[in-house]
């Protein structure tokens, strides 16, 4: 069973809380936008939490996993938000299919997560945005800047 207390504690800045009662609370990140429905799997208690999940508010939801307390279950959803937003961010529209090389991104103040030390020797920018020349930069290297045609959103999307 899931208290006041422990519903009260949720991050209202990271969850939307959809419904809760003493023995399930409903859940959507606002950083993913994906649904979580937690039920307490011991009604005496909150000791066992089974997580069913969904994508899409019109998608259906799916088992998701068991874990041990509310606490741990709302770790495991920050840890699959931060999972999808690393995929999110290394993806590339198919239109990019040409480019021979990969996307990696890592966060620098992660602990034991070595320091990339790549020099840049280009950076393409989209003619759309606005940059100020000279480009400041916090590495000192030799740099070419390319302006991007723009492309309308509409031009990447198949058919």
């Amino acid at each position: 069973m899931f208290t006041l207390e422990q519903i009260n504690k949720i991050d209202k800045s990271y969850f939307r809380i959809i419904g809760s009662n003493q023995f399930s609370i409903t859940l959507q990140s606002k950083v993913t936008g994906h649904e979580w429905h937690i039920l307490a799997s011991d009604f005496r208690s909150a000791s066992s939490c089974i997580v069913e999940h969904r994508h899409h508010h019109s998608d259906s939801f799916h088992f998701h996993g068991r874990y041990p307390s509310l606490l741990i279950t709302i770790e495991n959803i920050l840890n699959h938000d931060t999972y999808m937003m690393l995929l999110f961010i290394n993806l590339k529209h198919v239109t990019w299919s040409y480019e021979k090389e990969y996307r990696c991104t890592t966060a620098s103040n992660a602990p034991g997560v070595p320091f990339i030390k790549a020099k840049p020797k280009e950076i393409y920018v989209p003619s759309d945005v606005r940059i100020s020349f000279p480009v400041s930069l916090s590495i000192r290297v030799p740099l070419m800047v390319y302006s991007l045609p723009a492309v309308r959103f509409s031009q990447c999307t198949s058919s």
